[in-house]
């Protein structure tokens, strides 16, 4: 069996891989960061935050944030046909099993009185007021505005890491407008939840206590605060993948600027000691040519001297009163007729 070791992946090939994670993170991230947000939106509009059960009405109240909801089987008495002046009879529109208000301030009374008849019938005067004080409590307050902030950082959030790759602090803002966002939807959990824990149980009669609950919503909400924790935490590692592969494209570059300018100053330096070589080399042979002629001149024009007459001193005696003269009386030799100067004992002076 053939085993091939797998060689290491060039820096280049090593950065592709990292923008390909990084860009599979940063879409998983905002994908989630949409869907977190969604899922707290829709949260806020359903009526199942908190559920009072009240058996011995056969009702059962849910209390959310805009508006709270009352399921009762409860048969109003004044349910008799009507009789007109006409004679004509007509039964009253028949009431659906859930009534619900919304918590506006100017709530109109008469939904109040209608709620009231429809689920106590008894008279039970805690049970009305606590209904009639159906309003915006704190900790319905404290949602709504954490829910505004988580939608505002939540939508900043995906435009800003949609455009990360362009300009690299935008990821460092995606991952700071992530983790508001996550805070925020936190936050509201947490004061709702606070709330509900310290919430006052209501008295249904004068030996029963019934207890309000959280319901459905709540853990709806708490889920879309969960899918925005995962979603700063694939923006943050999105973000870190991004910033390390930004340095290690920096480190690369300069190590080829530093691998290019090497290179290019052994070039430099190595043409420079040629170029002086040469230079050297064209003098050295300007000044052995120069040397070459003037010695043939100088021979050549010793050659067609006259020899001296017999009896003349040992000195040579030329045009323009030059005095060519050898420090040992010795211009040259004569052999076989001829004279043979020694140029390097020739020494010119002026008479």
């Amino acid at each position: 069996m053939n085993i091939s070791s797998s060689s290491p992946s060039p820096p280049s090939q090593q950065i592709n891989n990292l923008n390909n994670r990084r860009n599979s993170f940063l879409y998983l991230g905002i994908s989630l960061t949409l869907l977190g947000c969604l899922i707290s939106i829709i949260s806020i509009a359903l009526p199942g935050w908190q559920i009072l059960d009240l058996p011995e009405l056969n009702a059962v109240h849910e209390h959310a944030i805009l508006f709270d909801c009352i399921i009762s089987e409860v048969t109003p008495l004044n349910d008799l046909p009507r009789i007109h002046r006409d004679g004509r009879k007509s039964l009253p529109p028949l009431k659906p099993a859930r009534q619900c208000t919304y918590k506006f301030e100017g709530l109109p009374s008469w939904q109040t009185s209608l709620f009231v008849r429809m689920a106590f019938e008894e008279g039970d005067f805690g049970a009305r007021e606590h209904l009639n004080n159906h309003r915006f409590l704190p900790q319905h307050k404290a949602v709504l505005f954490f829910c505004v902030f988580t939608s505002v950082f939540s939508f900043l959030s995906i435009f800003v890491g949609a455009c990360s790759s362009c300009f690299l602090p935008n990821a460092i803002l995606h991952t700071i407008s992530v983790g508001l966002a996550t805070s925020c939807s936190i936050l509201a959990d947490i004061s709702f939840w606070m709330a509900a824990e310290n919430d006052i149980g209501i008295r249904g009669s004068t030996t029963v206590v019934y207890q309000q609950h959280l319901s459905y919503a709540f853990f709806i909400h708490c889920l879309g605060s969960l899918t925005l924790l995962l979603s700063s935490l694939f923006s943050v590692l999105s973000a870190y993948l991004l910033l390390l592969g930004e340095c290690r494209k920096k480190q690369l570059l300069l190590d080829k600027n530093q691998r290019r300018d090497k290179m290019n100053g052994e070039e430099y330096f190595d043409q420079k000691n040629k170029l002086i070589q040469e230079d050297i080399d064209s003098k050295c042979l300007l000044l052995s040519d120069l040397f070459s002629i003037e010695r043939a001149a100088l021979t050549a024009s010793l050659e067609v001297l006259p020899p001296p007459p017999p009896g003349t001193p040992q000195n040579l005696i030329l045009k323009n009163s030059l005095i060519y003269s050898s420090p040992n009386n010795r211009i040259g030799e004569f052999i076989g007729g001829k004279q043979i100067l020694n140029i390097d004992n020739v020494k010119c002076s002026d008479v």
